[in-house]
């Protein structure tokens, strides 16, 4: 038979037992992030683009974690809450350029006004952060994809994520005439273009710039999902 916890330490211990009670009824069981993301309407979740459940694996350590997120294109706000609620000790920050987003800042949410077509804005706005996550859902033109990815990947922490939504506007030419730019690179052909090197590896064509260095360098994997592209960073700077 177990021997009883003495009675003394049984009645100190029992203030921490009823806090402890208390948190799991108020925490309640952890919802997935495609049911939070259902709950506050984002297009992200399993009703139209399914991003959530690949996210959430690629994610799952960082739940619990301290750490800053960067999301770009605010709109509504459906996302930033979605990632408020998923990750309740991280530092979120929103990027828009409405000026109407800041009603959605919080004491954990931040709203930064800014345009990532102004590479001043890049450089700037890249000079004040220190992200384990930036997501950029923000205009989808294929030169501001593929310019915020090349300013601000290399600010990214050791180990990070950085994805690229909605990069299926690359493909068709209605999008093409609303995102593209005529002989522009489309941001698939410029991430796959990286891809190509870092997988061929030593069979690969030279680098075509310093950029494409660093990225096949520093860039662990890449997932290509249906409309985005999940990349983490290699966890030691490589040049």
């Amino acid at each position: 038979m177990k021997k009883l916890i003495p009675l003394p330490i049984r009645r100190a211990l029992l203030p921490l037992v009823r806090r402890v009670r208390t948190v799991r009824r108020t925490l309640g069981p952890k919802k997935t992030l495609d049911a939070i993301g259902i709950g506050t309407g984002t297009d992200k979740s399993s009703r139209y683009h399914d991003y959530l459940n690949v996210y959430e694996h690629a994610f799952q350590n960082l739940r619990t974690q301290k750490f800053q997120m960067v999301e770009i294109g605010v709109h509504q706000g459906a996302s930033i809450r979605m990632w408020e609620e998923f990750f309740p000790r991280a530092s979120l920050i929103g990027v828009d350029i409405s000026t109407k987003c800041k009603k959605y800042a919080t004491d954990r949410v931040s709203i930064v006004i800014g345009d990532q077509s102004s590479q001043e804005f890049l450089d700037s706005f890249g000079a004040s952060i220190d992200p384990t996550i930036v997501l950029d859902d923000g205009s989808h033109v294929w030169s501001h994809q593929i310019e915020t990815f090349k300013t601000l990947f290399p600010i990214l922490r050791p180990g990070g994520f950085y994805v690229i939504e909605d990069i299926h506007t690359s493909f068709s030419e209605p999008y093409a005439k609303t995102y593209g730019s005529p002989g522009g690179q489309t941001a698939y052909d410029f991430i796959a273009n990286i891809a190509r090197g870092i997988t061929a590896h030593e069979l690969a064509d030279p680098a075509i710039d310093d950029f494409d260095t660093y990225a096949r360098n520093n860039i662990e994997s890449l997932v290509f999902l249906k409309h985005s592209v999940l990349i983490q960073k290699s966890l030691e700077a490589r040049g």
